[in-house]
């Protein structure tokens, strides 16, 4: 099950001209374990807390999939004075109580495009991760400067080059829990992040 766990994490080796260190990429383009148990209901709240977080994007050049999306990667580095807990698996099941009536709770981490102030509408794909501290390979304990990629799908809109895309990040913490005959998800933000503006055209150039 551990080794199954760790096949989502690639560690990529960057010589730079201080010593070599390990640069986490996370491919999450390949569909996670699923709940089992599915939430029949749903609630969430927002507290509209930014967190230090700095969100970069840029395609692949990858031609898309048979699905029409683009290989995408999204560069997360920690902009703070403090460690940050990111989730990092694809696999929710993995954090499912073995007791159908059992509440159980996990952080989960969103990331999506979406066009420029509109931020609510967005295109199909981007990732989502899911973690526990007491599954530690499921976390990420990311310090100040540090940074951390993540590879994922996104159907990427037929429009003008010059059309403005943004990323977004979010973190949450989502409780399942059995509420009479339903199955309840309650997630609460704890914050989010935004990329800079990105024309559409600048996705997989390094002129812009």
């Amino acid at each position: 099950m551990q080794n199954q766990r760790n096949l989502f994490i690639v560690l990529v080796l960057v010589v730079l001209s201080r010593p070599v260190f390990c640069q986490l990429v996370i491919d999450a383009t390949a569909p996670g374990r699923q709940l089992s148990r599915k939430p029949t209901l749903g609630r969430g709240g927002g507290v509209g807390r930014k967190i230090p977080l700095l969100v970069a994007i840029r395609s692949t050049g990858s031609p898309p999939d048979q699905d029409g999306k683009t290989l995408v990667e999204f560069t997360l580095t920690n902009a703070g004075k403090d460690e940050l807990i990111l989730p990092i698996s694809p696999n929710p099941a993995d954090f499912e109580a073995p007791d159908p009536k059992a509440r159980y709770t996990f952080m989960t981490l969103a990331l999506r495009l979406s066009l420029s102030g509109k931020p609510a509408v967005t295109f199909s794909g981007g990732a989502d991760l899911y973690g526990n501290d007491t599954f530690p390979e499921s976390v990420l304990r990311l310090s100040p400067h540090d940074s951390v990629r993540v590879l994922t799908s996104v159907a990427l809109p037929v429009l003008a080059s010059n059309e403005v895309l943004i990323a977004t990040v979010s973190v949450n913490k989502t409780t399942i829990m059995v509420s009479g005959e339903e199955t309840l998800s309650d997630s609460q933000e704890i914050g989010f992040a935004r990329s800079p503006e990105y024309r559409l055209r600048c996705l997989s150039s390094t002129e812009c």
